[in-house]
Formats: structure tokens, sequence, C-alpha cells
């Protein structure tokens, strides 16, 4: 079980299962996240230690590390979390083609109002906060991304896990997704960027019928890169 089931399996994520989503997690050693300091913060959000995740050099103890260092702990995980996030939303048709981007952006749109977050801390002073709601969907996107194009996905020391793509240019796209909770889906939006701002050897994505069609927000407008390889 990938740290993503835990995920899914704490806070359901809007995700309700046969049995709505609340069979107690279990991570990959068999142990009841329960039984390893899971538990409850003032504020009503889960929390559970987990030092499977790789903290950013340029994280600051006290303040919340990024979300991209929370989205997995290495590229294999990205890819089975895109892959399993494919399989359970599986109505949509998700074949991880760049023409399965819009299909992504309704499905954020029908969910981002029930989006939970789950704090995790860290150990040593790190903490921090993630959505799967957001998380999943950008490792989806992601995945495409590095599937289709040329991009990959790499571990910068700002961002955590983020996509690099051939000219140098590194795309916090987890931050971007968070951001997307409170505005519009962002995935149409931020292919279509790329395709034409780094000159991708693709076409713009046409929103599935009935799909809203992803309007330009100031919180998702200009995703977050960096130019330094890494």
């Amino acid at each position: 079980m990938g740290i993503f089931d835990v995920l899914r399996e704490l806070l359901g994520g809007g995700q309700a299962s046969a049995d709505d989503g609340r069979a107690a997690a279990v991570d990959d050693s068999g142990t009841d996240a329960t039984d390893r300091g899971a538990g409850t913060t003032n504020g009503g959000a889960e929390t559970t230690d987990d030092d499977g995740f790789r903290i950013p050099e340029n994280a600051t103890r006290g303040e919340r590390v990024p979300f991209g260092a929370l989205a997995a702990t290495s590229r294999p995980e990205l890819r089975e979390n895109a892959e399993e996030f494919a399989e359970f939303w599986s109505e949509y048709e998700l074949d991880f083609t760049p023409s399965s981007i819009p299909a992504v952006d309704e499905l954020f749109a029908t969910q981002q109002d029930r989006a939970n977050y789950l704090s995790i801390d860290l150990g040593d002073g790190y903490e921090g906060a993630v959505a799967p709601m957001a998380s999943e969907p950008a490792c989806y996107f992601g995945e495409v991304m590095v599937r289709n194009y040329d991009a990959e996905w790499t571990f910068d020391e700002d961002f955590g896990w983020a996509l690099q793509f051939g000219n140098g240019q590194i795309v916090n796209v987890f931050k971007t997704a968070h951001q997307a909770l409170e505005g519009d889906p962002p995935f149409v939006m931020l292919h279509d960027t790329f395709v034409e701002d780094i000159g991708l050897d693709g076409a713009p994505s046409t929103p599935a019928a009935g799909a809203p069609r992803s309007r330009t927000s100031t919180r998702v407008s200009t995703p977050t890169t960096s130019t330094t390889r890494r």
C-alpha cells in the first residue's frame, strides 16, 4: 500500500469507498496508522508521523514544507500514485494522453470543495500538510507530461517533487494544484501554457463535452517555476 492509500483512507478526500472510506489506515509494513502516532490536531485535521518523505534542503524548521515534498517518496511512487488515481476515477477514461487532461479539470471541479488537508509531522521541527484531491490529480497531470513530452520528475530543493522540462525550466505543479482548490481547475491551463511558452510538441487541450472550461485565475495563471537545473 502506498502513501496515497494511507492519505485516501485517513481522509477520503471526497472519494468515499463502498464502506464510506473510514477504514483504519495501514502503512506498507502493515502497521495501523493509529499505532504510528496518527491523531487529531486541535483544528480537527488528521495528523500522522512519517519518516519516508525527503525534506528539501531549503526548507525552514517551524514553517510548512512544500506541497511537492509530501507528494511522494520517489519517482516510482509518483507514477504509482498517478496510475492509482486513473484507476480509481476510471469513469473519466484517464489514459495518460494529453486529450485526457480536460477530464481531470472536470473531475477537479466536482471535488475541490470536498478536499481535506492531512497534517504530517516529519520530525526534527519539520511539518507540512497535503490535500490528496490536489496532489493526486497533480501526480496524474505530471505523469501525462512525462510520458508525452520532453519532461521528467525532479526533486527540487525549494519545491520538492516538481516537473522539469528539457529547457531546464522547473514547475511547481503541486503548489499550483493546491492553490487552485480555491479557484479554477488548473490543468488544461497549465498544459496549454507549457505547449505555447516552452514550445512543447503538442496542441492545446480541448475540454471534453460537458466539461467546464478552465478560466485563467490570478491564483494559478503563473505557475511557480525555476530555471535552475537540479
